[in-house]
Order: C-alpha cells, then structure tokens, then sequence
C-alpha cells in the first residue's frame, strides 16, 4: 500500500487500518517521534504500526482501529465481483 505518512516515518503500512493508526500516532505523538521509534526498534522487530504504538505507549481507540461501515461495504462489493467472475 502507498503512503506518503509511510515513507516519511518508515513505518509499515499494509492495510487502510494500518494507515489509520500511524495518522492516529503521528496526531498524537508528532512525526518526529514516530521516526525516533521506529530507530529504537531491537532486533529483528519489523517497523509495523503496532510494534512502534506498543514504544510510544499508544493504544487506539476503537474510532481508529473498526473500518468504518462505508468502507466495509465497498471492500465486500470487490470481493463479491471478484467471486462471481471465478
């Protein structure tokens, strides 16, 4: 998935929730430290949006984790075209 938020900080974005949360976490901590985070990861800890919530201390309100209903419905519209070509 492309994000601009994404290549700025280096966090992994693979989902429209993903992409939700690190808007989240940059509103809430700044984007500066969203990259300080993402360098403080250990190991082999892949920079997802979860691993760097869990360094900033963030947990996400249900309004940003749920795909909002309009969302859902288009997601399952492409999925129905998808299985009544096959």
């Amino acid at each position: 998935m492309d994000s601009k938020l994404a290549a700025k900080t280096g966090v992994l974005v693979e989902t429209p929730k993903d992409e939700r949360c690190l808007s989240y976490l940059v509103s809430k901590k700044g984007e500066d430290a969203v990259c300080d985070a993402v360098a403080q990861l250990a190991g082999n800890r892949k920079p997802y949006v979860s691993n760097i919530a869990r360094i900033l201390g963030v947990e996400f309100p249900d309004s940003v984790q749920l795909t909002p209903q309009e969302e859902g419905r288009a997601r399952l519209r492409d999925i129905k075209a998808i299985l009544t070509k096959k």
